[in-house]
């Protein structure tokens, strides 16, 4: 929420759950330390996750917002810039070719794909990419639409089924941690090499 108090804005409260979920509950469930480099994929135009993650991870850590869309990237570094959030990075990178997002491998502590794998042409080749960016025993959280009819959200046909994912999950030899339901209109996997 933004408040206007003349020439100054503030940022007042930055709402912690959505209608959606809660993103306390999902940060809670990754275990984020004070130096971990955490990776959003497919961010969106939304700051409030990245800077919550951001307070979490703290000045040793590091914040990475990765989006396909130029549009959002640069909205994202205005609203950075704004604030003056310097060590939270966005990257324009597609993140369903190999090699695509542009940090080395396994260098990321946690990677958040959050109604992203949903959007994706290739979930396995995004997941694949996520899973070259992890470092050895590092987490990658999902959290997407489930098959609960819902007032906003992608088509029925378009959602990812979890019996889907959970084959993609075995091809590359992910072994679950956690899955558990975010929200009324989501489900969550916690997952690590």
């Amino acid at each position: 929420m933004w408040i206007n108090c003349g020439k100054i804005i503030y940022m007042r409260i930055i709402p912690t759950k959505t209608s959606l979920f809660s993103f306390d509950d999902l940060i809670s469930r990754a275990e984020i330390s004070s130096d971990h480099s955490v990776v959003d994929i497919g961010c969106g135009r939304s700051i409030s996750f990245l800077y919550l993650l951001h307070q979490i991870a703290g000045k040793e850590g590091k914040i990475t917002g990765i989006d396909i869309l130029p549009e959002i990237v640069d909205s994202v570094l205005n609203d950075l810039k704004h604030h003056s959030l310097n060590n939270i990075s966005i990257l324009l990178n597609d993140a369903e070719n190999h090699k695509g997002i542009t940090i080395p491998d396994k260098s990321a502590d946690r990677v958040f794909l959050i109604n992203t794998l949903s959007q994706a042409s290739s979930s396995e080749a995004m997941l694949a990419e996520a899973l070259r960016i992890l470092k050895t025993k590092g987490k990658i959280m999902i959290v997407d639409w489930n098959e609960s009819p819902s007032p906003i959200g992608p088509l029925q046909s378009q959602r990812l089924l979890t019996n889907h994912l959970k084959d993609i999950f075995e091809i590359l030899n992910l072994s679950k941690i956690d899955e558990f339901e975010a929200g009324k209109y989501h489900y969550g996997f916690l997952l690590t090499k």
